[in-house]
């Protein structure tokens, strides 16, 4: 399972959204250009948005965003019952039953106890059904050949004097999938 990586839209980019948007610039190339979302673009609008007013205004709406962060009411399940959920697993509970006598759905239960077996803070025997370890694909990746000579690194062609001989080459666009022939 993969976990988004959320980040908070910042002041910085706050005060570039109220900039960008009172000189016409689209939420669709703003978000282009914050590298964000245009739905996040559009909530962020909406949620700091004052009626009557004329323009987006960063300042106030990073006083805003301060002011809901101050009076959130943080995680959703305590580490208290956390605690309870591990000492349960490590009990040779099935998180279904675990989900019985704590108020925490075995959904939530299941990808927690996921996320610690990966950091290593709890073992993987108490699992009933050992589920198979995802194989990451992407860091197998083969080094670059440093035989293959770059084409900026190549002798000039303008010097040859006569007509009809070719040049060719090969340009590898996946890494040792497909391969394009230039002449």
């Amino acid at each position: 399972m993969k976990t988004k990586n959320y980040k908070h839209i910042s002041e910085w980019e706050r005060k570039a959204i109220e900039i960008l948007t009172q000189v016409g610039i689209s939420n669709k190339i703003i978000a282009w250009l914050l590298g964000r979302s245009v739905s996040t673009i559009g909530r962020e609008w909406k949620r700091n948005y004052v009626p009557g007013a004329r323009w987006y205004n960063g300042k106030r709406a990073q006083k805003m965003a301060e002011e809901r962060r101050k009076h959130s009411k943080g995680p959703r399940i305590s580490e208290k019952t956390w605690g309870k959920v591990f000492a349960l697993f490590n009990d040779d509970w099935s998180p279904e039953q675990i989900a019985s006598q704590v108020n925490v759905s075995h959904e939530a239960i299941y990808r927690r106890i996921y996320e610690e077996i990966r950091a290593e803070r709890l073992d993987r025997k108490h699992l009933r059904r050992k589920r198979k370890k995802r194989h990451c694909w992407l860091s197998k990746r083969t080094p670059r050949d440093v035989s293959k000579v770059s084409i900026e690194k190549r002798p000039d062609l303008s010097s040859r004097a006569e007509f009809g001989h070719w040049e060719g080459d090969t340009v590898e666009l996946v890494r040792g999938q497909s391969y394009l022939v230039t002449m």
